[in-house]
């Protein structure tokens, strides 16, 4: 197998919206179960000890809930290594991963984070009908950029900004 593609989805299935990434990591998983290039990855949060799969990998697609009022229900875009300060080992953001990456002059893939809004940070494990919306359009648009890494094609496109995590 090459560097396989990899999807790392974070957040918390008990916190209702807050396991929206995770959710959708399960979707993603069976829907590409049967292809060797596509790794999917579940945490409850990030930590350094990722910078071995990030560096083993041709892409990385971060995906999570995000609580910004004023965002978009999706937010789509490409990441780039941050400078690395200091480091946190409870949490590390992907950007950081990826700095850290560099900092070790390992290799960096390309990668990308996907922030799916969520509306209810509630005890419990259903999505809100918003949040679950909104986690469909994200499958759309990680499954378009997969097709087109994958060499698949896609009929659409699927776009994306810089993003900052």
């Amino acid at each position: 197998m090459s560097q396989p593609i990899r999807i790392i989805a974070w957040g918390n299935m008990g916190r209702r919206d807050d396991g929206s990434a995770l959710v959708l990591a399960e979707r993603l998983a069976e829907r590409y179960a049967g292809v060797s290039d596509v790794v999917v990855q579940e945490y409850h949060q990030l930590g350094p000890e990722l910078v071995d799969d990030l560096h083993h990998c041709r892409l990385a697609i971060f995906v999570d809930a995000h609580a910004h009022e004023d965002g978009a229900d999706v937010t789509f875009g490409r990441l780039l290594p941050a400078q690395t300060g200091g480091l946190d080992t409870h949490h590390c953001p992907p950007d950081v991963l990826l700095g850290l990456t560099a900092a070790m002059h390992l290799n960096v893939p390309e990668a990308w984070l996907v922030g799916i809004r969520g509306y209810d940070w509630d005890f419990g494990d259903i999505l809100s009908e918003r949040t679950r919306q909104a986690m469909l359009e994200a499958e759309e648009k990680i499954v378009a950029l997969l097709d087109d890494a994958l060499g698949k094609g896609s009929t659409s496109s699927a776009g994306g900004q810089p993003a900052t995590s």
